[in-house]
């Protein structure tokens, strides 16, 4: 899970949640996930590529091993 810095989100209550809100959820639910936070807001690929591809690559390079 790669969330932005500076994401809004808004939770099922209309709480404002900041990103490590919304990280620390999906990392709760999905028990073997990973998460990293990078610079930019929602669209990650879009707005901040070289961060992006830098959190995901050594998850790429682990499962390509497997």
């Amino acid at each position: 899970m790669v969330v932005g810095k500076q994401a809004r989100g808004i939770s099922k209550e209309s709480k404002p949640e900041t990103p490590d809100e919304r990280l620390a959820y999906y990392l709760n639910c999905l028990p073997q996930s990973q998460g990293v936070k990078v610079i930019g807001k929602n669209v990650m690929p879009y707005e901040s590529t070289k961060a992006f591809v830098e959190a995901v690559s050594p998850f790429i390079a682990t499962i390509s091993h497997r």
